[in-house]
């Protein structure tokens, strides 16, 4: 109860200040009003003491007190001081200015270069390392790679097969996906071109919770009989058909045979720094190991953290290398997170420590500034 009437009671005296800050004049009006008719008051009984009128009227002053410094208590009390003296403090702040046109360009100058470059540094910070990635709960998101310390191997790629053991004995994942950048050849009535293309797994945009915008996805049948059906870009869609929704359906011959596009991706899509134009399914199962020629990209379960998913994905290959050469026999396997993948850990350190000095121009500029206003 005691709480609730002392919020109650902080919420009066701020409604109170706020009214008063918007009727600062009338205040003004009022307080000399009220502090006139306290000092009549006390002149007046002076008066009745047999002082004289001008020492009647001195009395009073005195024993009310400073009048400057009562009406300043009045408004500190009344209003939001800070709030009150802004419009005051940019009059003063615009007519110096104003008496010094030479410093005012410079200071405007100084200050307009600091700001601009850290608005820009700001905006490559925010593109690159703050903004989520644009998937689907991204911090799910994960790279799973093959390592071998004892041939320095880091951030490897892995076979398909291996992909396929992870996937069904590997309880921290809800899925697991695989795509490479492959070059494709597109003819056309010009003649051939070479075009980038890559080759996913039918559950990659499922698993970055990606929808085309246009048309529709990979089945993992349709992949498994090796239909040759392909996604293209949003910018192979507009740069090839103007963005017409007749491109549903269309046949592109690449690599000197017929592809039929069933979808457009979004703008701007990209996964594991690949893009491409043109985006094929694989077939997924492999029954012998293979060539190590994979990029491997996972979602964690929900409740699984980066922890446990590499502890599980140590011991799992562990149990997978009997069937390696013994040179092989000490791989295991590495999880990071994709956003930490998709910048790079270098790139990731220069641009915070270029943000930190563009930071520190801006501190150098505002020092300036004052040295020149107390100059």
């Amino acid at each position: 109860q005691d709480f609730r009437e002392r919020v109650v009671t902080g919420l009066r005296r701020l409604l109170s200040r706020l009214r008063a800050l918007g009727r600062s004049r009338q205040a003004a009006r009022d307080i000399d009003d009220e502090i006139a008719s306290h000092l009549a008051e006390a002149t007046e009984e002076y008066l009745r003491q047999g002082l004289a009128p001008e020492q009647a009227r001195q009395a009073a002053t005195r024993s009310f007190g400073g009048v400057l410094q009562t009406k300043e208590v009045y408004r500190q009390v009344q209003s939001i001081t800070w709030m009150a003296d802004v419009p005051r403090d940019v009059r003063y702040a615009l007519v110096t200015l104003r008496r010094s046109p030479a410093f005012t360009a410079t200071t405007i100058a100084t200050l307009a270069l600091a700001i601009g470059a850290n608005t820009a540094m700001f905006s490559v910070l925010n593109a690159v390392l703050l903004r989520p990635l644009p998937y689907q709960s991204p911090e799910q998101l994960v790279m799973l790679w093959t390592e071998d310390p004892a041939q320095a191997l880091s951030e490897g790629r892995s076979a398909l097969w291996d992909v396929e053991q992870w996937r069904s004995r590997s309880r921290s994942f809800a899925q697991i996906a695989t795509l490479d950048s492959v070059s494709m050849t597109l003819a056309g009535r010009d003649g051939a071109e070479p075009i980038a293309g890559a080759s996913v797994s039918p559950n990659l945009l499922p698993l970055l919770g990606i929808q085309p915008v246009l048309g529709r996805t990979f089945s993992v049948q349709e992949a498994e009989r090796q239909e040759r059906l392909v996604l293209i870009s949003h910018q192979f869609w507009q740069a090839r058909f103007a963005g017409s929704p007749a491109a549903l359906g269309a046949t592109l011959v690449l690599d000197r045979r017929p592809a039929q596009i069933i979808g457009v991706l979004p703008a701007g899509f990209q996964v594991a720094r690949i893009t491409a134009d043109v985006w094929e399914a694989h077939a997924t199962h492999q029954a012998i190991r293979g060539r190590e020629t994979w990029f491997v990209v996972g979602r964690l379960k929900p409740a699984i953290t980066l922890q446990q998913a590499q502890s599980e994905m140590r011991a799992l290959a562990a149990s997978l290398t009997h069937s390696l050469a013994t040179a092989d026999r000490h791989r295991t396997v590495g999880v990071t997170p994709l956003d930490r993948y998709m910048v790079g850990s270098q790139a990731r350190l220069a641009l915070w420590m270029l943000g930190v000095a563009v930071f520190g121009v801006f501190l150098i500029a505002a020092a300036n500034v004052t040295n020149l206003s107390l100059a």
